[in-house]
C-alpha cells in the first residue's frame, strides 16, 4: 500500500504532465504542423489599417476622429472675400470751349488809346496775337503767347509804335466764358520823325514795355471755336515817360 502510494506521488510531480493528458505543443498544434498533418487551420485575421490619399497609413484611433467644422468668429466679416471683377472704364467726358486746351489765334482790327499825362494825344492801333490755352481742375485757366501790335499816331508829327512781346492771362472760365487778369510784357520800338531834331529823316527809339489789365472773352458757335473779347489796359514804357489807357478790342480762332 505504502508502495501505491509513493508510485503515484511520484508520478505526479509538479513540471511533468501525467501520461493520459496531452501536451501543450499537442494541444495547439501550429499553422505549419497543422498543414504539414493536412488539417485546416483557420488563419488568425489580419489588423485593418486606414491609409491617407498619398498612401501613408493612419492610425486606426485617428480615422475614428471625425473633422472638426470651424466655429463662427466675430471678425469673419473683416476676411477678404473673392475678387471682384474689374469696372468697365467710363466714358471720358468731352469738353469745348475755354475747358478744351488748345491754340488759339487772336485779331484786333481797331485798339484805340490815349496818353494819360496828355489826353489829346490819341493813337489808333490794330495787332494780331497767339498761343496756347490751358486749364485745370473745375475753373482755373490760362491763355500763354506772344503778341505784335502798331499804334499809329497823329500825323503831326507823324510817330508810330511798334511793340511785341509776350502775354499772359490767367483767371476762371467755364466752356463759355473766360474772365482774365492780363499780364503784357516787350519792347516798345518808337518811329520818330527826325525833323523834329536838327536832322531831316527818321529816327528809331527803344522802350521796355509792361502792360497790366483785364479782360473778359466769349466762345461762340456750335463747337465753341469763335472767340469775342475786350481788353482795358494801362500800358508803361521805360525810360521814357509814356502811359497809354488802351482798350482792346479782338476777335479769335480755337484750334483743336
Amino acid at each position: 500500500m505504502l508502495v501505491w502510494l509513493f508510485f503515484v506521488t511520484w508520478s505526479s510531480a509538479p513540471g511533468e504532465v501525467s501520461p493520459g493528458a496531452p501536451s501543450p505543443a499537442e494541444a495547439a498544434p501550429t499553422t505549419a504542423e497543422g498543414q504539414a498533418r493536412g488539417e485546416a487551420v483557420d488563419p488568425e485575421p489580419a489588423p485593418v489599417v486606414e491609409s491617407t490619399t498619398s498612401g501613408e497609413p493612419v492610425a486606426p484611433e485617428q480615422s475614428a476622429q471625425t473633422p472638426e467644422l470651424a466655429a463662427p468668429s466675430a471678425f469673419d466679416d473683416e476676411k477678404p472675400g473673392p475678387a471682384r471683377p474689374p469696372r468697365a472704364p467710363e466714358a471720358a467726358v468731352l469738353t469745348e470751349g475755354f475747358r478744351r486746351a488748345g491754340t488759339y489765334l487772336h485779331v484786333a482790327p481797331g485798339i484805340l488809346s490815349f496818353n494819360v499825362l496828355d489826353p489829346r494825344y490819341r493813337q489808333y492801333a490794330w495787332g494780331i496775337g497767339g498761343g496756347r490755352s490751358i486749364s485745370r481742375g473745375r475753373r482755373f485757366a490760362a491763355q500763354l503767347g506772344g503778341f505784335f501790335e502798331h499804334l499809329a499816331g497823329p500825323r503831326d508829327p507823324a510817330v508810330d509804335l511798334l511793340r511785341f512781346g509776350g502775354e499772359f492771362r490767367i483767371g476762371a472760365s467755364n466752356e463759355r466764358v473766360f474772365g482774365y487778369g492780363l499780364v503784357r510784357t516787350g519792347l516798345d520800338l518808337a518811329v520818330i520823325p527826325r525833323d523834329m531834331f536838327d536832322q531831316p529823316g527818321r529816327r528809331a527809339a527803344l522802350f521796355f514795355l509792361l502792360s497790366l489789365g483785364a479782360g473778359v472773352q466769349g466762345a461762340l458757335g456750335p463747337r465753341k471755336r469763335f472767340l469775342l473779347g475786350v481788353e482795358p489796359a494801362l500800358d508803361f514804357t521805360w525810360p521814357g515817360v509814356l502811359i497809354l489807357c488802351r482798350t482792346r478790342a479782338f476777335l479769335g480762332w480755337r484750334f483743336g
